[in-house]
């Protein structure tokens, strides 16, 4: 419990009549700037709100700055977890002896292959041959100088 100095406190007042003027005064100074800092926010909100200019151009920037941070977090998080995926594929394949088996070359011959069925999709849209090299198809193509006539459609 705080001692009062003899020379801050009249000797009429009691000490809890003076504690509660102490916690009195320290109220109404925090309400003051409680009441400071509310009305600054209000002033503040009352400005932006008025003009539809200035509310553009918060929101605006608000947006941008949220855009950017997801950016960068999802490629940062993102980045991370494709790190830890690739050591732990080249931890496995080396425990299990494959020893030339890295994260790096599944994921080039999967685009490999990717780009290969991609060129296949493309010619049956197309309506073009499935596989040029292959004589029994229904849909190869033939060079026109080859002299060879297409086969005869299949009776089914």
């Amino acid at each position: 419990r705080r001692r009062r100095a003899a020379a801050d406190i009249p000797e009429d007042i009691p000490d809890d009549e003076w504690e509660i003027e102490a916690l009195a005064e320290r109220l109404d100074k925090l309400h003051d700037r409680l009441g400071v800092r509310t009305h600054a926010e209000v002033h503040g909100l009352m400005e932006i709100l008025g003009s539809k200019r200035r509310l553009l151009f918060v929101n605006f920037t608000a947006g941008l700055a949220r855009g950017a941070g997801f950016f960068l977090g999802v490629t940062l998080i993102g980045g991370l977890l494709i790190g830890a995926l690739a050591y732990s594929v080249d931890a496995t394949a080396r425990a299990m002896g494959f020893e030339d088996v890295t994260f790096r070359s599944l994921v080039q011959v999967f685009a490999k292959k990717a780009a290969e069925a991609q060129e296949v999709w493309d010619d049956v849209r197309q309506g073009g041959a499935s596989d040029p090299a292959d004589p029994d198809s229904e849909t190869a193509t033939r060079s026109e100088d080859d002299g060879a006539t297409p086969p005869p459609p299949r009776d089914n």
